[in-house]
Formats: structure tokens, C-alpha cells, sequence
């Protein structure tokens, strides 16, 4: 009996041990405290003409003082284009239904490209008018830590859920400072310069624990100058953002 009292506390040692060791290995990549923090959403298409000044326009806000603390952009690329003798090997038809989706929350539902759109709200007047102008500052309930373990897989911690709500957690790679050379369609003959884009995209409904799956993002197959890695969460059925956050790698 004694021996056995002793395994018991050896072994129960041994797992606080290995825990304490697998959480000090874990690492904090990016955090939104409870300040809100908006997420900016731009829809393109390497086929659209119209869309490069809409891509450098979401591309200066690299250095913006204020990125990842009050809003975070992504650049998500539709394929309803791709039938204008270019395909857009960014885009995909999840990122179109997400549009989609979107549109029809507005009282005149429209898609198209470019089209930006700030915490689910269409917003036309992005040549004209500062983001900083319309960002709300707000606290939230919310907060949202992207973790990176040793494996250096991802996972999503969130506190300050609304009982009974049910939620979804976004987590997404972006690629920085990517080209493409275009050599046909409406763009035919351009470099296309690209960042924020969506290179991977995951989605999972919120459980109990609080902390989503370990997500393992897919190989990248294009010329990437830098990464971030971002996370947003809604509630389900819904697709207006309730809280953001995003880093660098």
C-alpha cells in the first residue's frame, strides 16, 4: 500500500512537471486584451483592374502605429473573377461565400471587388476618409490569445464569453509583401504587389474549454517576404466580429 502511495505521488509529479514544462514552452504570439479592436476586411482579385489601389491602399497600414492594438486587416481573394482569362491562384471560393454572406446583413446587399468592409459594416468611402475616424474605441468582453506551442502549432484562448452565446473563433496565416506578375486579363502585363493576404484560413466553434484545437496551417506555396498570423471571433451565424487580434511571426 505504501509503495503504491508512493508511485501514485511520483507519477502525479511527474505530470505537474511535464505540464508546467509544455506551458512555459508555450509562447504568447498576440493578445487583445478587452480594448475592441475592429477587423478590417478588404475582398480582390488579381483579375479585377480596379483592385491594385485597393491592395497598396490595405498595404500601408504595415507600419501603421496603431495595427494590431485597434484593428486588424486581412485581404481575403474571391474567384468569381477568374473567368477573365486569369485565374487568381490567392482566391477561393470560402472567401467568396464569406463575402456573400456578408452582403446579405446589409439593407442593399451588392459584391463586387474592391470592397472593403470594417467590423461587418460596408464601408464605400475608404479612398476618401481616415480608418481612424471610424474606429470605435470601445471596451469588449472579450479577449482573445493566439498561443504558439513548441510544435509550433496554433491555438486560440478566449475569455469573456456571454453564457449561453454560442461562438466561432477564425484563425488565419497572412502573408506580407508578396508579387505577382500578371500576364493576362485585366491586370495583364502588371506586378501586383500584395499583403494581409489570406493564405490559410480555419474556423471552430468554440467549445467548453475555452481554447480551440491545435490549428496546423498548409504549406505556402508562394514567395512570402514575411508572415502574421490573426484571429478574430463571432458569434455563429453571424459574420461581424466581436474581437480581433494579430502579430507578426
Amino acid at each position: 500500500m505504501h509503495d503504491k502511495l508512493m508511485y501514485m505521488t511520483v507519477l502525479m509529479a511527474c505530470l505537474v512537471s511535464h505540464s508546467v514544462s509544455q506551458a512555459a514552452s508555450e509562447k504568447i504570439i498576440a493578445e487583445s486584451g478587452t480594448s475592441k479592436v475592429a477587423l478590417l476586411e478588404l475582398y480582390s482579385s488579381e483579375s479585377c483592374s480596379s483592385c491594385p489601389p485597393a491592395d497598396q491602399w490595405i498595404s500601408n497600414f504595415v507600419s501603421h502605429k496603431d495595427l494590431w492594438l485597434t484593428f486588424v486587416p486581412v485581404v481575403f481573394h474571391v474567384d468569381y473573377w477568374n473567368h477573365l482569362s486569369w485565374k487568381d491562384e490567392l482566391s477561393s471560393s470560402d472567401m467568396t461565400a464569406r463575402q456573400m454572406a456578408i452582403s446579405k446583413t446589409w439593407t442593399q446587399p451588392a459584391v463586387y471587388t474592391p470592397a472593403v468592409i470594417l467590423s461587418g459594416v460596408e464601408w464605400r468611402a475608404w479612398r476618401e476618409s481616415k480608418l481612424e475616424s471610424l474606429l470605435v474605441k470601445d471596451s469588449s468582453n472579450l479577449a482573445l490569445d493566439i498561443v504558439q506551442d513548441p510544435n509550433r502549432l496554433f491555438r486560440v484562448q478566449v475569455s469573456g464569453q456571454t453564457p449561453g452565446v454560442k461562438y466561432i473563433v477564425h484563425i488565419a496565416k497572412l502573408g506580407m509583401r508578396m508579387s505577382s506578375g500578371i500576364t493576362d486579363g485585366e491586370n495583364s502585363g502588371k506586378t501586383l504587389s500584395h499583403s494581409f493576404v489570406v493564405l490559410d484560413w480555419q474556423n471552430q466553434n468554440l467549445g467548453p474549454t475555452s481554447v480551440t484545437h491545435p490549428v496546423e496551417f498548409a504549406a505556402n506555396k508562394h514567395r512570402v517576404e514575411k508572415y502574421a498570423v490573426v484571429a478574430w471571433i463571432e458569434e455563429v451565424g453571424r459574420h461581424i466580429a466581436l474581437q480581433s487580434t494579430g502579430a507578426f511571426l
